[in-house]
This record gives C-alpha cells, sequence and structure tokens, in this order.
C-alpha cells in the first residue's frame, strides 16, 4: 500500500468526523510493541502497524548532543554563501567552514573545529579568505600531512564567473601561509586527495569544458588540463582519486544541444584520466538515460571504495516521475557497470515532495558510502548504503522549523514558515562513527547533526541490506499534492465552522437582547447560543479526540517514516 494514500485516507476521514459533528468508531488498539519492529517487517499490515506505533509512541525517541535533526548543534555564521566540511582522524576533529553573506560585496569564509560526536565547538572561529568576496566552498584532507585543502570561488572581478583560491589549514585548525590563487574564470568546481601521488586534484568548469589541476602538498600547482570539452555544454561536477588503476574519474553533466531552455538534451557521463601522466583514458562512458528539459538530468557525482575496487557515481533527475530523485550507478575498475538503482527518491521511503543531491562520500572506516541530501520540504538527510547500491538507512538529519502567528494557529497547526526558509547549503563529512552532515538552516545560521553507523564502531553491522527494487510506476495523481490540498481543506473546515459558530451566538444574542417581552423570540435567540457553543465543543472535541486516537490525523504535514527501526 502506498504510505501516502494511507495518509490520505485517514485526513479525509477526520474532515469528515470534524465537518459533520459526528462521533467516528474508535480505532482498535494496536497490539504490537516496539520490539514487533526490530527488525521492521516486510508484510504490508504489519509496516502500517509499526508506523502507527511509532507515531503513537514519540516520546521513545531520545537523542545524545549534537544528534536531534529537531534540535541540532548550531554555529555563529549563516552559510548562505556556501559550507563544507571534513575530517582530521589525527586530532579526531571536523573542521566546518561557512561562507558569510554580510553584503553583495562582503562575502568572508570562516572555519571552526567541532567534536564529531557531539558537535560541540572547539576554540574560535577563525577567517580562511582574504578579500571577502568568496563562496561554494569545498574541502579535501591529506592524511599524508594531516592538513586539509580549501578552496572556493572569488566573484571579485569576474562578473557571473567564478575565480578560484585555495589555503591549506591543518588538522588541529590552524590556517597555514595566505590564500592562493589557483585558477581564473572557472564554474563548479570540485576537490579530492591523492593518496597514491600525495597531492590535491580540483575539477572545474571553464569555457563548457570540464579541466583540473592539481596543488602538491608544498603548494606548487600544475597547469590546466582539459577532461572534456567537445559537448554543448559541461559541468557540475564531482572529481574521485581511483588508488587501484592511479586515475581521477570525473563524473558531470553534459547538454548536447540547446541552451538553458526546454530544448537541451541532458545526460551524465564519466571520464578517466592517467594521474601519472594526466592524459585522458578512453572515451567518456555515459551514466544516465537521455532526458530532455530543462535540467533534467544534472549534478553528477562520485564516490570510490578503494576496498570495493568501485566507485558509486550519482545524479539528481528531474525527468524520471516528475518529481526529483537521486539514482546511481556502480562502475567497476574493469569498467563494468552495474544497471541504474534509486538512492533517495520521491518514490522510496522516507517520502518526500522530491530531493535535491548534494555530495556522496565513501567512509573507508565502515566501508559504506554516504549520501547528503536535501528534500523540497527543507529538511536534509544522510543515506548510507554499500557499493553495490543497496541502502541501508535514510535517517533525518534536519528537521524544518515552525513559526506560528496566534495560539489559535498552534491549536489548528497552521504554521507561517516551515520549508520556505529550511535548510540549503547541504554539506556532510564521512567519521569513524558515522557521518556528519550540515546545512545553512533558515538563511541564519548553519546546523549540523551526527548520524552514527551501525556499521562503524558505534554499533554491531547490520542485517543484509535488501536488494534495490526498480522504482514503482508513475501515479496518475500526484497524491502528496492530493493530501495537501486535503490538508488544507480539512484546516480551514476547522476555522471556518469555528467562524460560523460564534457568528450564531453573536446572532443569537442579538435576538435575546431585542426580543422586548416576546418569549418565543427570545427562546429562539437562547435556541442559537445553546446550538452554537455544542457544536464548538462538538468541532474542537472532534480534535481532541482524533489527536488521542491517532496524533496523524491531525498532524497536518507530509507523512514520514523517519523513526528509528
Amino acid at each position: 500500500m502506498n504510505i501516502t494514500n494511507y495518509s490520505m485516507k485517514k485526513k479525509i476521514a477526520a474532515l469528515i468526523f470534524g465537518f459533520a459533528f459526528v462521533f467516528m468508531p474508535q480505532q482498535k488498539a494496536l497490539a504490537v510493541t516496539a520490539a514487533d519492529c526490530d527488525p521492521w517487517p516486510e508484510a504490508t499490515e504489519a509496516v502500517l502497524d509499526c508506523i502507527d506505533y511509532y507515531q503513537s509512541h514519540p516520546e521513545q525517541k531520545t537523542y545524545d548532543p549534537g544528534t536531534d535533526p529537531a534540535d541540532p548543534a548550531t554555529f555563529p555564521y549563516s552559510g548562505i554563501g556556501g559550507v563544507a566540511a571534513g575530517y582530521s582522524p589525527k586530532s579526531d576533529e571536523v573542521l566546518i567552514i561557512e561562507s558569510h553573506i554580510v553584503r553583495d560585496d562582503f562575502r568572508p569564509t570562516y572555519g571552526m573545529m567541532a567534536d564529531p560526536k557531539t558537535l560541540a565547538i572547539k576554540g574560535t572561529a577563525f577567517r580562511i579568505d582574504s578579500n571577502g568576496g568568496s563562496g561554494n566552498p569545498h574541502i579535501a584532507y591529506s592524511p599524508d600531512s594531516d592538513k586539509f585543502l580549501v578552496v572556493w570561488g572569488d566573484y571579485g572581478g569576474c562578473g557571473n564567473c567564478l575565480n578560484i583560491y585555495g589555503r591549506f589549514v591543518s588538522g588541529s585548525g590552524a590556517p597555514e601561509g595566505r590564500d592562493f590563487f589557483i585558477q581564473s574564470g572557472a564554474g563548479s568546481s570540485d576537490i579530492d586527495y591523492d593518496t597514491t601521488n600525495k597531492r590535491f586534484v580540483i575539477g572545474f568548469e571553464r569555457g563548457n569544458a570540464v579541466n583540473f589541476k592539481t596543488v602538491a602538498l608544498d603548494g606548487k600547482l600544475s597547469e590546466a588540463h582539459r577532461v572534456i570539452g567537445s559537448f554543448h555544454y559541461q559541468g557540475q561536477l564531482e572529481v574521485a582519486a581511483n588508488t587501484h588503476t592511479n586515475e581521477y574519474w570525473f563524473v558531470y553533466a553534459t547538454v548536447y544541444t540547446g541552451d538553458d531552455t526546454g530544448s537541451e538534451d541532458d545526460r551524465i557521463y564519466l571520464s578517466k584520466v592517467n594521474a601519472q601522466t594526466l592524459a585522458v583514458v578512453g572515451s567518456p562512458v555515459q551514466l544516465s538515460e537521455t532526458r530532455p528539459g530543462r535540467l533534467a538530468v544534472q549534478n553528477g557525482h562520485v564516490a570510490y571504495s578503494p576496498e570495493d575496487g568501485a566507485a558509486v557515481t550519482m545524479w539528481l533527475e528531474r525527468g524520471r516521475e516528475g518529481i526529483a530523485g537521486m539514482w546511481g550507478r556502480t562502475v567497476s575498475d574493469d569498467g563494468s557497470m552495474s544497471d541504474v538503482y534509486p538512492i533517495i527518491t520521491a518514490g522510496t521511503e522516507p517520502y518526500s515532495e522530491g530531493y535535491a543531491a548534494t555530495s556522496i562520500e565513501y567512509n573507508r572506516w565502515t566501508q559504506t558510502f554516504f549520501v547528503a541530501s536535501g528534500d523540497w520540504d527543507g529538511r536534509a538527510w544522510s543515506t548510507e548504503l554499500d557499493a553495490s547500491g543497496a541502502v541501508y538507512w535514510s535517517n533525518l538529519a534536519l528537521d524544518v522549523t515552525v513559526a506560528y502567528n496566534s495560539w489559535f494557529n498552534r491549536f489548528l497547526g497552521i504554521n507561517l514558515a516551515q520549508a520556505a526558509p529550511g535548510s540549503f547549503n547541504i554539506a556532510q563529512t564521512v567519521t569513524p562513527y558515522g557521518s556528519a552532515t550540515f546545512a545553512s538552516r533558515n538563511y541564519t545560521t548553519v546546523a549540523g547533526t551526527t548520524f552514527f553507523s551501525p556499521t562503524g564502531v558505534s554499533g554491531p553491522n547490520p542485517a543484509p541490506a535488501p536488494t534495490p527494487t526498480p522504482p514503482p510506476a508513475p501515479a496518475a495523481i500526484n497524491l502528496g499534492s492530493l493530501s495537501i490540498a486535503v490538508n488544507q481543506i480539512y484546516i480551514w473546515s476547522l476555522a471556518l465552522g469555528a467562524l460560523l459558530a460564534l457568528l450564531m451566538i453573536v446572532v443569537g444574542g442579538y435576538i435575546t437582547l431585542t426580543a422586548a417581552g416576546n418569549a418565543e423570540r427570545a427562546s429562539r435567540g437562547k435556541t442559537y447560543i445553546t446550538s452554537s457553543l455544542i457544536g464548538l465543543a462538538l468541532l474542537f472535541g472532534a480534535y481532541l479526540l482524533l489527536n488521542t486516537i491517532n496524533p496523524d490525523l491531525v498532524n497536518f504535514r507530509s507523512f514520514t517514516t523517519t523513526q528509528t527501526k
């Protein structure tokens, strides 16, 4: 059964109940317990029972510091210009980079260190850039020298393009030297560290082509090398160093025809470069299906696992099912590829209207991959999967905040700001404990949480992950939008019923006061008042009763299964 459809049916029943002022039969008491839901059952009815159980037992979930999606750790700068993070195993600390837009001509970037488990800040923040025009930071860590290389784009004097700069930061959080120039006139960029050749590799878009440079540990910069530039447009790239084949693997988006319009012809490609000679190896390999439409396929990502001798490639599709989602394909050292599989999409759980791809990283301590993503409801997610594409978990990393303008709106669930601000510029870093997810939250501050992986040092190995299944067939109706519409009808029906009842009380009072000794008119006025009070009691009694039976019946948000299973 579709979870969204199930939730929508319950809310339709609640609407009928509240508007008609009748009592509905009480739902039978759930016989399941937490033990019945761990491990998560496979039968549909058992799954629905467990969903109801977790929805009606919200207090069972407790959080350690830095792990609560609704109350995350926060950091002092907004991160509107971008967020990045990296982990130093030597100091066991996370370096968090935040580009803070003060005004259009002043965008300083700051760094700070934090505990990887609690995300508590250690020490004070320090300035990374020197000219205050920065954004879109990226970071890579060198275990050979225990230092990070932070790169960012500077908008100063470049118009709509970026001049790429970089700066080294020690593993303990001390900036080294000054920032230095890397590339002019670039677009999107990415960075990885090559443990074989002991240097950083920086990929960037320039002139509708994918290029790269290398940076040695002493700061020596190579000349630019081209990866691909034969198509109309290349960009939105990510690079990973393959330590087995001694190659750099670039995944990027390609447009064959058309400009940035509906005539685009989008796809994702993989290109390989020999890390010793810096020459392109073979021809580009198409990873995704070709999809027409503006940004129908975009944001190529790649992370390499030396233990598996394979990389997981990933991209964002808006053309598939008409809703955004992240899809992937595993590519082995010998060039063989798996079928395309879903990673986190609107057709899988947890449910959302859509997702936006951000990053993928390989965790050498847990030997799994982590994906950080945002959804269209303003939340952030952390997804763990293995090299075959089998997803272990999709965990809520950052929840949305809710604001109300009155107690009455709070009672009815009418909020002023939920997903509109939300979380964006989502970033992550992997640690021996799992992964830490960060995002610019509500345009005011950077927030973050840690997910402790069951595959790592913090717990036992998980049960074997299920084999990924093909996505469900497209639905004829967008159930998410329909359920939202039903929610709004329910909300405004409650408000309308309350207003009508109050109006009838006023009318009854007027009739009674103007009866002038007319007993029949006075009785009619009192009847109006009494009936209206009974109606109000039934209306709000219905809300309280439904909330007692199942809080989801009056929960006016997209239904998700985010509880720990």
